[in-house]
């Protein structure tokens, strides 16, 4: 019984101590993975990235009806569009 107790209580307090730590942000976590991705895998995100968010943008301007009820409004898509193309988005000479 006294054993059956102590493996209750090391799990009651293995529970507290993850409950305690504090989940990652969402800049901590991209940082991360940035860090850890070769210098080619951070080239595909990007690429990735800037294509996402023409396609997102595309479809905004080509589908608005679909975009009315959304939960996040179409205008915070193109602030984050305007904001990737600024930062990370590809030059493309004329």
């Amino acid at each position: 019984m006294l054993r059956h107790n102590s493996v209750r209580i090391l799990t009651s307090q293995l529970k507290l101590n993850s409950m305690k730590r504090k989940s990652k942000t969402n800049d901590q976590m991209l940082i991360e993975l940035i860090k850890s991705n070769s210098p080619m895998q951070n080239a595909l995100l990007r690429e990735r990235i800037v294509a996402i968010m023409g396609i997102t943008v595309n479809s905004i301007n080509n589908e608005p009806d679909k975009w009315v009820n959304m939960m996040i409004h179409p205008s915070l898509y193109l602030e984050l569009n305007d904001n990737v193309n600024d930062k990370i988005g590809f030059l493309l000479n004329n």
